[in-house]
């Protein structure tokens, strides 16, 4: 293949490439394919090798790209879970765990409570006709029940200010 056999005009290089014949000028004005031997024409060798050197390039640059979006987005994750962690270190951070081991102790000593309540008013109903009595010693059973949780239920609001604080 002679020397002008190989020069191809911008054109034919637009078309197979699936550019437009601007871009094939802006190409070889940014130097990113040979400037054309004649008017419009250029060695069709030369430029293939450039332009695929120049996609491989640029696919290079996409993929770092996405790279250092994936690290940022790792360094702004490893960053939270080292605030956190300094939070909980420092005291300052109440855990979700903790919390609900704290509802369950309130909640099972309620529950424990309650369930001698029949007990309870079972000596109290064998020894006593009066219901009157009956009842005054079932509110006293349960007036003691509530204030017991109230209790409990202060102390554990205190608990947890003084972590928050």
């Amino acid at each position: 293949m002679n020397k002008e056999s190989s020069l191809v005009s911008s054109d034919t290089l637009s078309k197979l490439w699936g550019v437009t014949v601007r871009r094939v000028q802006q190409l070889a004005k940014e130097d990113i394919i040979p400037s054309p031997d004649q008017k419009n024409q250029y060695n069709f060798a030369q430029c293939n090798l450039y332009y695929i050197r120049f996609l491989r390039q640029a696919q290079r640059k996409i993929v770092t790209d996405d790279e250092k979006e994936l690290r940022l987005r790792k360094l702004q994750a490893e960053t939270q879970i080292a605030e956190a962690d300094a939070e909980k270190a420092l005291g300052n951070v109440v855990l979700v765990e903790d919390i609900k081991k704290r509802d369950e102790g309130l909640f099972d000593a309620l529950r424990a409570g309650v369930i001698q309540i029949p007990s309870k008013l079972c000596s109290e109903m064998a020894i006593e006709n009066d219901p009157n009595v009956i009842q005054a010693e079932f509110k006293e059973i349960i007036n003691n029940l509530l204030l017991s949780f109230q209790k409990s239920v202060i102390s554990y609001a205190e608990d947890i200010k003084k972590q928050v604080e």
